[in-house]
């Protein structure tokens, strides 16, 4: 429905005006996560991230997440979110987030994120003449302002 190319299009903007800016997905800050103790690429792309003035997630909680890694996403971003923006791209509300973690605290940890909801025709080829569906749905959730 467009997620990716807005978030994209907005960290390639960021990149642009000299942020700090990565695009990466849920998978890739995930892994990084997991091996960041363990090998020195993932190190090395861990204290990237965490120096970062932008970071834009995308498809987050797009599969359900275990107790483990739903930890890692969340204690990650709540060491960094005072310092750095998120652009998190994702189909699913914070509520539905708490579910895929089976934990209500570590999803409610998002409190201080702005929603931003898109509604517009959606069309899978630029050849489509009519939409699939009357109306996609872009959630883009901003955490902290970069002004």
């Amino acid at each position: 429905t467009g997620k990716t190319f807005i978030s994209a299009g907005l960290c390639f903007d960021a990149l642009q005006r000299g942020y700090k800016a990565y695009f990466r997905s849920m998978n890739d800050i995930l892994a990084t996560l997991r091996l960041k103790e363990l090998t020195s690429t993932a190190a090395k792309e861990f204290k990237r991230l965490s120096e970062a003035q932008l970071i834009v997630i995308d498809d987050v909680m797009t599969l359900p997440l275990g107790r483990d890694d739903g930890n890692r996403f969340f204690v990650f971003l709540n060491q960094i979110y005072e310092t750095t923006s998120f652009i998190i791209t994702t189909n699913k509300s914070p509520a539905e987030w708490a579910r895929s973690v089976d934990d209500e605290t570590l999803a409610t940890a998002l409190h201080f994120a702005e929603i931003t909801v898109f509604l517009f025709p959606v069309y899978r080829k630029p050849s489509d003449r009519m939409p699939i569906a009357k109306l996609g749905l872009v959630q883009l959730s901003f955490m902290h302002n970069l002004i």
